[in-house]
């Protein structure tokens, strides 16, 4: 009895082994596989410069798809005239598609949506994708058309100087004697720039743009050079305004673009271009090109010429301090003679901008001295020129400046005192054993 119980059960359990493939067999039958289908361009809320609608995607198991299918509508005023169905089909081997819809599109507001039936039957659609079509490139409205202009003060060989009596800063200005006024791009303008102007924004000359309505979102790009190149070569990116117009300083820097070189050279003869582009949203490109001649102007120094300022010295043998003994500036001859080596007169020399300038001073003719209601003349002949740091603040003398093929650098707002010097004794003719009246 025992033995055909235990035969029995090995039986079932045999018979129950085989039976779990044909169970496996009839579950995968019940379950049908479906294709995994992806829209991968363009992306929601895109916007696009062609008048279809290029739609590109993926698909896990092309072989299980047996038909896809496209709908679009126009969803604003310009664009709901247009809708249509478009089908396609994928080969068994293709996992990337595509497919264009749509013809002649005009701009304006669209929607699409996908779906796709399987091989089972089943019917499938992907939730619906929203574009902008738009064809206008940006308007770029410039000075020409009426855009407002900063005006600009042109740095020319004339101009005017003032000190400030500051008891922290005394110092020298120089500015353009002339008004500020806007350039006239009616013509190609002319715009005068000192050449130490080295990243001087304040300063700067600018040009103005706008954007016409409807391009709130471009990109406006900018660069500058002798040609006007392509848009590869804007690399630098314009700043928008509060009140909509974008502003771009045209500024000197030996770092990114040399504009200490003057336009009108004669190896040159050409203009600088400011060459603006603007790019939207959906990829369209205009440009804008403003041409303007480019003269480097020597920058000036502030010359101070025997000021009452200058009194560290308390010198006698310097004719500009007038105290007594003032029989000590001169050497006791028949005529009296004005001593050799002798300061007959002096220039501050000062430098008030950010960068280091280098200066001449030299003297094209002959000095007038007063002496007594009396004129005299010195030679330029007879005078030698050295310079020394000055300290204006502290109304110092320093050391005295070396001097690079005659000319001396002024460092950034720094000042410098000429001291202009006899070589040889000058006779004071008429003088002869002058008494106390004409000393006093």
């Amino acid at each position: 009895m025992m033995r055909l119980l235990l035969v029995f059960m090995i039986a079932w359990v045999i018979a129950g082994c085989k039976d779990v493939p044909y169970q496996e067999k009839a579950m995968a039958n019940s379950i049908t596989e479906s294709p995994v289908i992806e829209i991968k361009l363009p992306v929601n809320n895109a916007y696009l410069s062609q008048n279809n609608i290029l739609i590109k995607g993926s698909v896990s198991k092309p072989e299980l798809v047996k038909s896809m299918r496209v709908a679009y509508r126009g969803m604003s005023e310009n664009s709901e005239k247009f809708h249509g169905t478009q089908d396609f089909s994928v080969k068994a081997e293709q996992k990337d598609w595509s497919v264009d819809v749509g013809k002649d599109l005009g701009d304006g507001d669209y929607v699409f949506s996908l779906s796709f039936r399987d091989i089972h039957g089943t019917e499938q659609s992907l939730p619906e994708v929203k574009i902008t079509i738009d064809q206008q490139a940006p308007e770029i409205l410039g000075a020409l058309d009426g855009v407002p202009q900063a005006s600009y003060l042109q740095e020319t060989i004339h101009y005017q100087q003032r000190f400030f009596e500051d008891e922290t800063n005394a110092r020298y200005e120089i500015e353009p004697i002339d008004d500020a006024s806007q350039l006239n791009y009616s013509q190609i303008p002319i715009i005068y720039r000192w050449l130490n102007r080295i990243n001087d924004e304040k300063t700067a000359p600018s040009y103005s743009i706008k954007l016409a309505d409807g391009n709130e979102g471009a990109l406006v790009k900018y660069s500058l050079g002798y040609e006007c190149k392509p848009i590869n070569n804007a690399t630098k990116e314009a700043l928008k305004k509060e009140d909509g117009t974008y502003e771009i300083k045209i500024i000197q820097s030996a770092a990114d673009f040399d504009l200490s070189r003057d336009s009108e050279e004669r190896a040159r003869g050409k203009s600088y271009c400011l060459n603006i582009w603007a790019v939207d949203q959906a990829g369209n490109i205009s440009n804008h090109k403003v041409e303007f001649i480019w003269k480097v102007i020597v920058p000036p120094v502030s010359l101070d010429t025997n000021t009452a300022r200058y009194k560290a010295h308390r010198r006698e043998d310097d004719i500009s301090w007038l105290g007594p003994p003032v029989w000590k500036l001169f050497r006791n001859a028949n005529p009296i003679v004005l001593k050799k080596d002798l300061v007959i007169g002096h220039v501050i020399m000062s430098n008030p901008f950010s960068s280091p300038i280098s200066s001449k001073l030299e003297l094209k003719k002959a000095l007038n001295l007063k002496i007594n209601e009396r004129p005299y003349q010195i030679s330029e002949k007879l005078v030698d020129i050295k310079f020394f740091r000055y300290d204006l603040l502290k109304n110092e003398l320093g050391p005295e400046a070396t001097l690079n093929d005659g000319s001396v650098i002024i460092n950034a707002q720094k000042t410098i005192i000429a001291k202009i010097i006899l070589t040889k004794e000058v006779p004071i003719t008429g003088v002869v054993n002058p008494d106390d009246n004409f000393w006093r």
